[in-house]
């Protein structure tokens, strides 16, 4: 016997979101039969078979499918009242975990389908999560179907689970992601990655503008609350063009008014006819809502790059931010093309202050002291002429690195003005309000159809308004689709194009600023072990000129000098000041290397006028943000 409850259940069904809304089908459609009632009452076969609560779970099942999809699970060439037989041999010869069985021509194989169709309106995450529930209720046989203590176990999980949004800037699709509270974040971006094909380890977020790191060891219920409007983004560096929001389109489903007047079939072509204009604003929603997740997205990643926020681009922006004053980066500046203009820049001018005599002077040495008879400098000085050619090369590449850098600066920056733009157009788009204006007229007549299909009949007059309604029907309906296709479809099919190309761009900008950010740190290391070389020749330089003067000291002194005694005072008061130019080089080195591996400190060089202007302020809780 069914259970007191059953049919409390019966019109309870479970939706997006894990809401529970009472089912719009009348009790006698829902509970379809299970094949042993409709054996016995549609095929009138005598059968000795008792039923059990899989009759009741079978209904319970169709009734599911129905409500998410707006058709039945199973159907015969011509319907179940026309092809009985066909209906019967579908449900008993269903294989198992199959959820929808169809024939589509007369006679023609059966086509089994394991997944819910493209009409559905239900998400992809929650769908992951109800067709397990359909295979195991639509099931002919008892030892195979579920109870319904599993049955509400299964269900009442769905319930329990919350959903975080989030948008894949890569595909360009809304997916939504169950999860319980008690779950960790690792089982979160499993989820995802079970949606995505996007690793964990490849997952990159943003939420609101602002670099968002997921801690895998903690609760998903960290994660900031997100809507289908506010999403977390994700970002990730597999290159693939954008998939976008699939979709039935509804003018395949628009049926056709009948030549003459026939109030019944007039009303319910125009049920029909209206019921496909909603579906087409709701898609027209989904589109126009997806374009703007599509360049919200980029805008805010553009803003995170642009201020070195994401992951291994930090150092390669403290370059460009840095070359106007770190010492490191002056090196670029010594060798300055001619004719070209230091600027109103008083840092770099210091720069060059500092690095133009250094370098001058190593060049300088051997010149100016190669005459020195029997001392072992010159093969230090030789060196260092070596250690002023590396200088200069290190110099060459952190000028290409910067020049690069500025390019790719100016690449993001023309990119964001057309986010921009193409944000005001979006914003600016008026198709939705012409949609609904076309459906609020087509409604009223809809109305009209309704009240006149109880009536006998029409006399001549009603006869040709009504007439006249059906062709004004019909172009209203003609004029929303075109709307639809025209200013929905063509211009979401052109965003995915054109967001495609620029995913591929940022791709490209981001791969080109991790081989600069290698550049820069061979530059750094580079510039380090120069300094412990010259550290190292001074300090030989000092020691034999000590060890010269304590030998030479008792003896008189030789008759003729190739240069006056004050030279060896003048080379060591030299080598002395270029030592403590290079250890304020070393300290502005550990100074930058600081910078470059501090992450807080990367927001703090962002200029205000490039920030973000609609991010909110604070942290979200247990989520570490860096530059928030």
């Amino acid at each position: 016997p069914r259970p007191p409850w059953f049919n409390q259940a019966l019109d309870q069904i479970l939706v997006e979101d894990g809401a529970l809304l009472l089912t719009a089908f009348p009790r006698a459609e829902a509970d379809k039969p299970h094949p042993d009632m409709y054996e016995r009452a549609v095929l009138r076969k005598p059968q000795q078979k008792a039923f059990g609560v899989t009759v009741d779970l079978w209904s319970i099942g169709v009734t599911l499918y129905h409500a998410a999809t707006g058709s039945l699970p199973f159907v015969p060439f011509g319907g179940p009242r026309r092809n009985k037989e066909i209906m019967y041999r579908i449900t008993t010869e269903k294989p198992a975990g199959a959820i929808a069985g169809t024939q589509r021509r007369e006679n023609g194989p059966l086509e089994w389908s394991y997944t819910l169709p493209i009409t559905c309106q239900l998400s992809m995450g929650l769908q992951n999560q109800l067709v397990p529930i359909l295979a195991n209720i639509l099931e002919a046989e008892q030892a195979k179907c579920w109870g319904f203590d599993q049955f509400f176990a299964e269900t009442s999980d769905i319930l329990q689970r919350g959903v975080v949004h989030v948008f894949s800037l890569p595909q360009a699709v809304l997916h939504h992601v169950y999860v319980h509270a008690h779950n960790t974040i690792a089982i979160f971006l499993e989820a995802v990655y079970e949606q995505t094909s996007v690793a964990p380890q490849h997952q990159e977020y943003l939420f609101e503008g602002h670099l968002c790191v997921l801690e895998p060891s903690l609760s998903a219920q960290h994660i900031a609350h997100t809507t289908a409007s506010s999403p977390l983004t994700l970002f990730s560096m597999a290159s693939e063009p954008p998939k976008g929001q699939a979709f039935r389109d509804p003018a395949l489903d628009v049926p056709k008014f009948v030549p003459k007047v026939d109030l019944q079939a007039d009303y319910s072509t125009a049920k029909g006819i209206l019921g496909a204009g909603y579906q087409a604003l709701r898609l027209a929603r989904t589109l126009l809502g997806g374009q703007e997740l599509m360049v919200r997205g980029l805008h805010w990643f553009q803003l995170s790059s642009a201020h070195g926020r994401l992951p291994n681009l930090g150092p390669c922006f403290h370059l460009l931010k840095l070359t106007s004053g770190l010492p490191v980066l002056f090196f670029a500046g010594v060798l300055r093309p001619a004719g070209s203009s230091e600027g109103s820049n008083p840092r770099l001018r210091l720069g060059r202050r500092i690095l133009c005599p250094f370098l001058t002077s190593v060049s300088t040495l051997p010149s100016r002291f190669s005459g020195v008879a029997g001392v072992s400098e010159l093969q230090e000085l030789k060196r260092t002429t070596e250690l002023r050619s590396r200088l200069r090369n290190l110099a060459e590449v952190l000028s290409r690195c910067s020049h690069n850098i500025t390019e790719t600066q100016k690449t993001l920056s023309d990119l964001r003005s057309e986010l921009v733009k193409n944000r005001d157009q979006v914003h600016e788009d008026r198709s939705i309000q012409q949609i609904q204006c076309c459906l609020d007229k087509m409604y009223l007549t809809y109305k009209q159809f309704k009240k006149s299909r109880m009536r006998p009949g029409l006399g001549y007059n009603e006869e040709q308004i009504h007439k006249l309604d059906k062709m004004n029907f019909s172009h209203l309906a003609k004029r929303l689709l075109q709307v639809f296709q025209e200013e929905c479809v063509q211009k979401y099919q052109a965003s995915l194009v054109t967001h495609g190309k620029r995913m591929r761009l940022v791709h490209e900008t981001r791969n080109h600023l991790r081989l600069l950010g290698c550049s820069v740190a061979a530059c750094n290391a580079e510039a380090q072990g120069a300094q412990e070389s010259l550290s190292k020749i001074l300090d030989r330089l000092s020691h034999q000129l000590l060890q010269d003067r304590t030998q030479g000291a008792p003896a008189s002194p030789p008759p003729t000098a190739p240069y006056p005694s004050s030279a060896l005072k003048d080379l060591v008061l030299h080598m002395q000041e270029l030592y403590g130019e290079m250890k304020v080089l070393a300290s502005d080195l550990q100074d930058n290397n600081r910078i470059i591996e501090g992450p807080g400190s990367q927001a703090a060089l962002a200029p205000e006028a490039h920030r973000p202007l609609a991010c909110p302020a604070g942290v979200m809780t247990g989520v570490h943000c860096p530059g928030l």
